[in-house]
This record gives C-alpha cells, structure tokens and sequence, in this order.
C-alpha cells in the first residue's frame, strides 16, 4: 500500500488524494471480490483489456516476480511462527521427551512437534 501512495506522489498527486486514491481503490477490488465471490483470475480478466493499462501494470508486477515474493514471504512469516512456536515450547518445557513418529505433527503425548512443518507436510 505504502509503495502504491509512493508511486502516485511520484507522478505528482498530493499524498493526501494519492492515500485517499489507493484506499478507495484496494477497498472497491476487495468489496468486488466479496460480492462476485469469482476466483481473482476471473476478475483479473474481466477487468484486464488487452494491451490497456491493467494489463501493462500486471506485466510489470510478474516480470518483478512480485507473486514470488509473496509467496515466499507467507512462507517466511508461516517459518518464523513455527520457530517462536518451539521456542516458546521449549522454554515452558513441553517438548521434554516427546518424539513424533507418526507424522501428524503431534508426539506420542499429544505435544506439538516442533520439527519444520516443511518436513512435515513434505514440503
């Protein structure tokens, strides 16, 4: 959101109108979701012309491999819970002499695992 406010003051918009403009802007793309209740795709494409201005920002996003990255940051943040997650077992002692063999992501005593939940889901 911050980089959209940025890019709009960039192409002179007071960053009042540019705040006000991208606000508005990802609340009407949400509330458009929600009532169509349509896969995102099938948004995209009803609002994406070809060779318009919707398709050349999407170009854009994908050639900077922007979903990647999201991606890839969900996955960081979902790694980070897992080890504030063990740590914090550790530290109030609820790993003690617990295994996961069955690979339910639970020990024989029904603690969680703290083994990396890529391990566990095979990822």
């Amino acid at each position: 959101m911050e980089a959209l406010i940025d890019a709009a003051v960039h192409l002179g918009f007071p960053r009042h109108v540019a705040h006000d403009l991208v606000i508005e802007t990802l609340e009407g793309s949400t509330a458009f979701a929600k009532a169509t209740a349509q896969h995102p795709a099938v948004l995209r494409n009803m609002v994406t012309s070809p060779g318009g201005t919707s398709a050349a920002a999407i170009h854009e996003l994908e050639s900077g491999r922007l979903r990647t990255v999201l991606s890839e940051a969900v996955w960081a943040s979902y790694r980070r819970t897992l080890e504030l997650g063990a740590d914090l077992e550790k530290g109030l002692g609820l790993n003690e002499g617990a295994s996961d063999e069955s690979g339910t992501g639970r020990a024989s005593n029904g603690a969680r695992s703290t083994a990396p939940a890529e391990r566990r889901i095979g990822r």
